[in-house]
């Protein structure tokens, strides 16, 4: 999110930000409190009614569900079921950036080009939410919390990358993210063959 607005506003702070969290489980949650420890002016909502003390606790304002996808905001970070974003209501967002930790957050590919149409910065999924596989590596490998913060911080450099590349190639964040992606396998499959021969 960090990097989203570091290429959006030229600045990562997110102090003062507005950002919807739609969905506020396991991982929602963790995210609403850590923005709203960053200063961050949080909408939030899920369809469990039972979440609303949780919004109360860390200052957010509420969201109904039905209006949670559409909700003004400088970020839009859906974190809950994939599609989020789909044909009904890609026209109606009312944010800046895209960036949740939802997977699969477009029912179709062809979304990415329609958010970059309208000027709506999409972090890739993939790259956005790969923090969750980085803990998992960390727990197979039992590796110290500086070096899992450490590859986590990677993911905002990644993604600036990926926006890099965009802009350059005048695709959008997706097209560039799968480029980037087919490049290191075909990088890492031929490092691999390179082993066996």
């Amino acid at each position: 999110m960090r990097a989203s607005c570091e290429h959006r506003h030229g600045s990562d702070d997110l102090n003062g930000r507005v950002v919807a969290v739609v969905g506020l489980g396991h991982v929602g949650l963790a995210l609403a409190e850590r923005l709203a420890a960053a200063g961050v002016e949080l909408r939030v909502s899920d369809i469990d009614e039972s979440r609303r003390d949780s919004a109360e606790r860390i200052g957010a304002r509420w969201v109904d569900p039905a209006d949670a996808m559409t909700v003004e905001c400088d970020v839009l970070a859906p974190c809950a079921l994939g599609e989020a974003i789909d044909e009904d209501n890609v026209d109606d967002l009312r944010c800046e950036i895209v960036c949740g930790s939802a997977n699969n957050l477009l029912a179709s590919n062809s979304l990415a080009e329609r958010l970059a149409n309208r000027d709506i910065l999409y972090a890739p999924d993939f790259i956005a939410n790969a923090g969750g596989l980085i803990n998992v590596y960390g727990e197979l490998h039992d590796l110290e919390r500086d070096r899992l913060d450490e590859l986590v911080e990677g993911i905002g450099d990644a993604l600036t990358r990926v926006f890099e590349l965009a802009a350059a190639r005048s695709v959008s964040p997706l097209d560039a993210a799968r480029a980037v992606a087919l490049e290191r396998l075909g990088a890492a499959s031929e490092e691999a063959y390179a082993g066996v021969v």
